[in-house]
């Protein structure tokens, strides 16, 4: 068995690709959809689960802190 995987960001060019591979008729091909990278219809793509990883880490760097001289004792 031979797996394929083809990277597409354009919602059309991906619609006109799916019909044309749910329409062969060969035997042993199975189209397989990953809907975890689908685009939605924004048009943006899902984040993988390497951006939702890294996303808990950016408070952690401190080179991201935005310098604060607000006084908050007055609050």
């Amino acid at each position: 068995m031979r797996t394929i995987k083809i990277n597409i960001n354009n919602e059309k060019i991906y619609e006109h690709i799916l019909f044309l591979l749910k329409n062969l008729k060969v035997e042993g091909l199975e189209v397989v959809e990953d809907k975890r990278s689908s685009f939605d219809e924004t048009g943006f793509m899902d984040w993988d689960q390497r951006e939702i990883a890294d996303i808990g880490k950016i408070a952690f760097n401190s080179r991201t802190f935005v310098i604060d001289d607000e006084d908050y004792s007055r609050w």
